[in-house]
């Protein structure tokens, strides 16, 4: 049975790097090869994890960065709950409600948000792209590696980091999915994928919520952001991003990107296999240990060579005559697409990772053996949700909504400490949930 990758702590990472043959990578980032440490993002492949330092945790419902919040604070499933957030009611009727996506292009367009429901029939049946305007993909060349070993899926259940897994997770992995409509959206490119992120995002933002300051408005960005940074002290390493969710500002020439980086879109095309849910017999993606590295890559890269985005400026407690001083938020959010599936994937970077990049081969290994200094990347996701459906629709908005939340009280938290960017809490009163079905 194939092995995949199940860090949950360092010493996980410490025994994945000492098995013979193991196909995760060396324990430093030292040991890497130039030509591996000189990789773009969509080049990453398992030999990057360990040596990134990589923990994943399981996938949840929700991000746990936003359990509290959501509960207390989200206007969709608490609308009696106090929040900061006004929604058009109607329109997250519209966007949860069924719509026949095998109508004519004319008729969905007619429809409440109709540019999402075109896009999600093209997703759904992307034989009708010629119908439609298409963009350039990104060139993605396959890895060549001779130590990469195809695995089925990168964040599985509590299974042994050191053992081949039995959980139901690489059961159903191992199985060929032969039916005709996934085998379709399989297929699907990127750029379908991403554009229906987008599309979807925009009707969240632009229809669902009501923004009231005219001056600025978070908007799905659809241009592709590259990023280049240094590692390790290799220069012009690259990452290109799927567009993202950006903060927009008015100005007299015009709108211009505030803060490109909210979140960022990553589209991958679906595996040839897929998971089937044991419980609910609901099916979905599966990722492999190739694309959780490039996840990885997205997120090391974006967060360091786009550093004035991710910093803010912190004055200790109770001394206000102290200098402020800028600190790195911990926390980068990627939105994975893959054909009509999306999730929400949250990278938590320890205080000491950024020392760890720039540190020397040996100055690595003590920063690693330090177990007082948190030197990883913590990784939790979401279970991936389907658009195509109704509940797909409504976590993914209540997701977005969070991000939101999260983002606006950056602004205001600057004196909370340098790790407050990892949790969201707000008091409320208590209500009743909402029956959007």
């Amino acid at each position: 049975m194939r092995q995949c990758y199940s860090a949950r702590s360092p010493c996980d990472i410490s025994k994945l790097a000492t098995l013979p043959g193991t196909p995760f990578g060396p324990s430093r980032l030292a040991d890497l090869t130039p030509t591996e440490l000189r990789r773009s993002a969509s080049t990453w492949g398992p030999r990057h994890l360990v040596p990134y330092r990589l923990l994943v945790q399981p996938v949840t419902s929700y991000l746990k960065a936003f359990e509290v919040d959501h509960r207390q604070s989200c206007p969709v499933c608490s609308p009696k709950n106090a929040s900061a957030q006004i929604l058009d009611h109607d329109m997250v009727k519209n966007l949860l409600r069924d719509v026949d996506i095998h109508s004519t292009k004319r008729d969905l367009l007619r429809e409440p948000g109709g540019f999402f429901w075109v896009s999600l029939a093209l997703a759904c049946h992307p034989d009708r792209k010629n119908e439609t305007k298409t963009y350039p993909e990104r060139e993605r060349r396959p890895m060549t590696n001779s130590h990469y070993a195809d695995s089925s899926v990168a964040i599985p259940g509590s299974s042994s980091p050191t053992q081949p897994s039995s959980s139901e997770y690489e059961d159903a992995a191992s199985r060929d999915i032969d039916e005709d409509e996934y085998e379709e959206r399989r297929r699907i490119p990127e750029d379908i994928a991403a554009r229906l992120g987008t599309d979807f995002a925009s009707f969240a933002l632009q229809l669902c919520l009501i923004q009231g300051d005219r001056s600025v408005e978070i908007c799905p960005r659809v241009d592709h952001r590259r990023t280049k940074t240094t590692i390790a002290n290799v220069d012009n390493i690259i990452c290109e991003d799927d567009g993202g969710l950006c903060e927009f500002e008015k100005t007299p020439h015009g709108w211009v990107a505030a803060h490109p980086f909210i979140a960022l879109f990553e589209a991958k095309r679906a595996f040839g296999q897929l998971w089937v849910d044991p419980k609910t017999g609901e099916s979905s993606p599966i990722t492999s240990d190739q694309t959780l590295a490039q996840y990885l890559a997205e997120a090391v890269i974006t967060r360091r060579g786009n550093r004035k985005f991710f910093k803010r400026e912190w004055v200790p407690l109770h001394n206000e005559k102290a200098k402020s001083s800028a600190i790195m938020l911990s926390s980068v959010f990627i939105v994975a697409l893959s054909s009509t599936f999306g999730r929400i994937c949250h990278f938590h970077f320890g205080d000491y990772y950024d020392e760890y990049l720039d540190a020397s081969a040996a100055d690595q290994g003590h920063l690693i053996n330090d177990n007082t200094k948190d030197t990883c990347v913590h990784l939790q996701c979401t279970k991936w949700f389907n658009l195509q459906t109704s509940d797909g629709r409504k976590i993914g908005l209540c997701h977005i909504l969070a991000l939101l939340r999260w983002y606006h009280t950056q602004d205001h938290e600057g004196s909370a400490g340098a790790s407050s960017d990892t949790n969201m809490s707000s008091s409320s009163s208590s209500g009743s949930d909402m029956d959007y079905g």
